[in-house]
């Protein structure tokens, strides 16, 4: 009798150090996700920082091409900013809402670049995609690039028209299409050769991401990306 109630004993005292125990693993996972959360809140409001000071400084510019390439910095900036502002507000701190980040940093292209005088429309399709950070960002920047190079050379003269970003899941991969209906790449354009520094970056984040980039250049310009989820930086 006395060794079945010490028995007894000792399985209540293990049950109750597992249940410390885990306590303390909750504590612990709850404390970790507030700091992630004030990191994120804190990269953003500093990204914000930024952003308005290039606001000031370009204001302060006469040269209107200088004052493109400063706004230009200030959406690359911004797209970025985004992704931290939506982690630090979701309840997943892991992955975003795709969709959700794109109808938001697509909007704010098209009205920075064209108003909101609904020449220009936009198309975001990109359901049940959850991206880690190690990807969103990267692919947000690309996507930035992108739609802001639609923006400024496909439909000159306030020529109405479309920009439209679309991913889809695949059993191992990606697959992003940015595309817009507007005048299109002059026939002899070498994407190769460009200067220009939007092209280079896509091509640089295209690398990032590990990923095969494809352009077409048929009633306006479109542009497939295959790429896969890179593996996240655990903290």
């Amino acid at each position: 009798m006395a060794l079945t109630i010490n028995i007894a004993g000792e399985e209540l005292q293990t049950a109750d150090k597992q249940v410390g125990i885990r306590k303390q693993l909750q504590l612990s996972l709850a404390e970790k996700n507030v700091l992630i959360r004030e990191i994120h809140h804190r990269v953003k409001n500093n990204m914000q920082v930024i952003t308005s000071l290039l606001a000031l400084q370009a204001n302060k510019v006469k040269d209107k091409h200088v004052h493109e390439e400063f706004q230009y910095i200030q959406f690359r900036i911004n797209s970025m900013a985004m992704v931290h502002e939506m982690l630090y507000a979701a309840g997943d701190l892991a992955y975003i809402d795709y969709e959700k980040y794109l109808n938001q940093l697509v909007t704010t292209l098209v009205v920075s670049m064209k108003g909101s005088d609904g020449n220009i429309t936009s198309h975001v399709d990109a359901k049940s995609i959850k991206l880690n950070i190690d990807t969103a960002i990267p692919l947000g920047l690309l996507i930035n690039e992108l739609i802001t190079n639609s923006l400024k050379h496909a439909f000159p003269d306030g020529r109405k028209g479309r920009v439209s970003v679309v991913i889809k899941s695949c059993p191992d991969h990606y697959e992003l299409k940015v595309s817009d209906n507007g005048i299109g790449f002059p026939e002899d354009f070498d994407s190769q050769n460009s200067t220009s520094l939007g092209l280079g970056l896509v091509d640089t984040l295209t690398i990032q991401l590990e990923g095969t980039l494809i352009r077409e250049n048929t009633k306006g310009v479109s542009y497939m990306l295959t790429f896969k989820q890179l593996e996240a930086n655990a903290l």
